[in-house]
């Protein structure tokens, strides 16, 4: 588990509002998203989606740097250090193909915040 897991609880409240205002409340200003969730799903409704969303996280930062390490071998760049294009080309890859992969983790993500 890295920080970014153990600090993604904090900010919830806003992708849960923002969420919100999409699918709920058209028109309404995010404050006023806030208080209608709040007023109508108590303030643990502004969490709403955090499972989904850490067993999207999790093995979403493992998914990353394991392509990355099989990238690197696959393209002969194991045994030293890439340069900064290779690195962006590696970057880029590697989160691409852990988004793909875990795009069914952001439905029901998504899902459990719009319900």
């Amino acid at each position: 588990m890295c920080s970014s897991d153990l600090a993604a609880p904090a900010p919830a409240p806003v992708p849960a509002a923002v969420t919100a205002v999409r699918y709920h409340y058209n028109g309404n200003g995010i404050i006023t998203v806030v208080g209608h969730i709040v007023r109508d799903e108590k303030l643990s409704g502004l969490w709403k989606g955090m499972t989904p969303a850490l067993s999207r996280c999790v093995p979403g930062v493992g998914l990353y740097f394991a392509s990355i390490h099989g990238l690197k071998m696959a393209t002969g760049i194991s045994g030293r250090e890439p340069t900064a294009l290779e690195g962006v080309c590696l970057g880029v890859t590697s989160r691409a193909l852990s988004g793909m992969a875990l795009i069914p983790f952001t439905v029901v993500k998504t899902r459990f915040e719009v319900s």
